[in-house]
């Protein structure tokens, strides 16, 4: 793909963004999809006469390679400068022993990419994800054990902050695409070697698993697999419809601190559809649910469906589910 090409492809999955008129900014690890996204961006904010908006660039060092790190924040800021857009740095604390590394490193990205835009005024904080991130993504939630709603893969458009929006536009662009226009443009970036660490699942998916699978069953098996994602995101739209008008019906007062439905109105369902209002419910609480895989919905809609009063069992994200009487009860407790 030519360096029009990528360009004009950009610009056209963020058409209906707004981001020509509006503050944005974009995260920045140095590695090469956030490098062609940060470079194109540059490029296309710079030659666009009818571009209006402010481009930031923001980096999380975390720490984890030493000197390495370093390395990857001193190529960021001389990024930025080449492009000639600002850049913001944040060096983070180590994650804890216990935690599991990458998700602690990407809450504390995703944390600092919210408190930045909120002080710069940005609408909009892009990340670099791909088409073969998607694929990655919705092998690791199948593996884990996910619901149909875990399907849908990295969703293109999700709410990060209040009046910020994270955006994906890259999901259409496979990493081939990527390291072709960098190599264009001659622009280098940063290669992690943890990422050849297959100790992680992720990394083993990625480096084991997927070349296998292409290999097997062709070079374009992610695109079909993310078609597949689509459609599962169009059943789902609709199905939160249906789920919606069921909580209405039902009277359920749904609120974030505590919400209270009829265990009567709840146990009419499907151990499936049931799990579905669920996770209806922390989405319209905006609990997070990165924690939930298929196993916790299936816990909490057994409890639900059975006869006991249940005095309180807690759940990931501070939800505490208990009943007493007819009602059923989730209190967020932290």
């Amino acid at each position: 793909m030519s360096q029009t090409n990528f360009q004009e492809k950009l610009g056209q999955s963020l058409e209906n963004s707004g981001w020509k008129t509006m503050s944005s900014l974009v995260g920045l690890s140095g590695g090469a999809d956030s490098t062609a996204l940060a470079l194109a961006l540059g490029k296309i904010s710079q030659s666009d006469k009818q571009f209006q908006g402010q481009l930031a660039l923001a980096h999380v060092n975390h720490g984890l390679r030493g000197e390495q790190s370093d390395v990857d924040e001193e190529f960021v800021v001389s990024l930025a400068e080449k492009i000639g857009l600002p850049v913001h740095v944040h060096r983070a604390d180590p994650p804890p022993v216990e935690s599991s590394i990458e998700e602690y490193c990407r809450d504390e990205r995703y944390e600092y990419f919210s408190n930045l835009a909120s002080k710069l005024g940005a609408r909009i904080v892009m990340t670099a994800h791909t088409t073969d991130d998607q694929f990655e993504t919705i092998l690791f939630r199948l593996f884990r054990g996910t619901s149909i709603s875990g399907l849908e893969g990295i969703p293109r458009v999700r709410p990060l902050a209040q009046s910020v929006s994270m955006l994906r536009p890259l999901l259409d662009f496979s990493r081939r695409e990527v390291i072709d226009y960098l190599h264009e443009q001659g622009q280098g970036f940063r290669n992690d070697v943890t990422n050849q660490d297959n100790k992680f699942n992720r990394n083993w998916l990625r480096n084991e698993l997927i070349p296998k699978i292409r290999t097997r069953f062709g070079e374009d098996v992610d695109r079909r697999v993310n078609r597949m994602a689509g459609s599962v995101r169009d059943l789902n739209r609709t199905l939160e419809q249906v789920l919606e008008a069921f909580l209405d019906d039902c009277s359920a007062s749904i609120d974030p601190q505590e919400t209270v439905i009829g265990r009567a109105e709840l146990q009419q369902l499907a151990p499936e559809m049931l799990s579905r209002v669920l996770v209806q419910i922390w989405k319209t609480n905006q609990w997070p649910r990165g924690d939930y895989t298929a196993q916790h919905w299936q816990q909490l809609s057994k409890l639900i469906l059975g006869s006991e009063k249940i005095p309180g069992v807690d759940f990931p994200g501070f939800i505490r589910l208990s009943i007493e009487h007819k009602q059923v009860k989730l209190t967020r407790t932290g």
